[in-house]
């Protein structure tokens, strides 16, 4: 399993990263997820932070409304022809705000008659 930090997601937004498996490997070869032969199970292991759910894909979906920040995410790979060839890793859900940008107003003249 390799660590890894995610694309920002807009928390104000909500959004889906990629799968946390995607860059993992068994024997040189990406990981394909299942319970069959040459697969491997994947479990995680730390409780998400309130806003982040876990989907069968292997892909973390941060709500709408989700607050800026860097949240940890810990999961385990396990290869399932060698029960103990296992990996747990730490990986970053980076979720960030909407950003503000403040301009100066260039008001144009006022003609005032009396």
């Amino acid at each position: 399993a390799v660590t890894e930090t995610t694309t920002a997601i807009n928390g104000n937004i909500g959004g889906t990263t990629a799968s946390l498996t995607a860059n993992d490997t068994l024997n040189g070869n990406p990981v394909t997820v299942g319970t069959g032969a040459g697969e491997v199970s994947f479990t995680l292991v730390s409780t998400l932070p309130a806003g982040l759910t876990m989907n069968a894909d292997q892909t973390i979906t941060v709500a709408a409304g989700t607050p800026s920040g860097n949240y940890t995410v810990q999961y385990t790979i396990c290869d399932n022809d060698h029960s103990g060839n296992c990996d747990t890793v730490s990986s970053t859900i980076a979720v960030i705000g909407d950003t503000l940008i403040a301009t100066d107003d260039s008001p144009s003249a006022v003609s005032v008659s009396n």
